[in-house]
């Protein structure tokens, strides 16, 4: 699911780009991503053909309703894929892998996302015991985050979750000023996470 996305987001780049493809063309430029995915992996593997017929049409399937999503968001360009980012966290080096990364429509906010094709949830981002620390590194490590994101392609629910500075630019995650369980501000949801990951 990622490889597709991350060829489908390569050949069109942005959100406008996006809207601009007819639904025949969708159709051709998954088809293309799914087939090329599809071969790397079963390369020197013995999948039968109907197993991987029928696994091209799940993902084709799911590909094409998730950018049914991503055509409903306010406008975007994607500038980061399946990225590798060398960070040094009080002594322990790590190499973080980040799915995407999203400039929203001012031009300067980054949107930090992380695919998820089961079930996921913001409180994991809690602290003090982060249990799914790698949005929150992500959005600690790179300057200008304004949103940290989980896309949930599911066949459950499709869908944006996470929290933002500017709900404006990213109208599908929750306005973290809007929201109980999690500082008054975007900027504070960084020093905690800041802090609490150093610990």
């Amino acid at each position: 699911m990622h490889e597709v996305l991350e060829f489908i987001w390569q050949r069109l780049e942005t959100q406008q780009a996006l809207l601009a493809q007819t639904p025949e063309a969708m159709v051709v430029l998954i088809d293309e991503a799914v087939a090329r995915v599809l071969a790397r992996i079963a390369k020197g593997r013995q999948f039968g053909a109907r197993l991987l017929e029928l696994e091209a049409q799940r993902l084709h399937n799911r590909v094409q309703q998730w950018l049914e999503e991503e055509r409903k968001r306010e406008p975007f360009s994607v500038v980061l894929q399946e990225k590798t980012l060398p960070l040094e966290l009080e002594g322990l080096r790590l190499t973080l892998r980040m799915d995407r990364v999203d400039c929203l429509a001012d031009g300067k906010t980054l949107a930090v996302i992380d695919y998820k094709t089961g079930n996921s949830h913001i409180k994991s981002w809690q602290w003090p015991r982060i249990d799914e620390p790698q949005i929150p590194l992500y959005a600690t490590a790179l300057p200008g985050v304004g949103a940290a994101v989980f896309a949930q392609v599911s066949t459950q629910k499709m869908q944006y979750m996470g929290l933002s500075a500017m709900p404006l630019l990213f109208s599908e995650l929750t306005d973290v000023a809007n929201h109980k369980d999690w500082p008054a501000s975007f900027a504070e949801v960084l020093e905690q996470w800041h802090t609490h990951l150093q610990a």
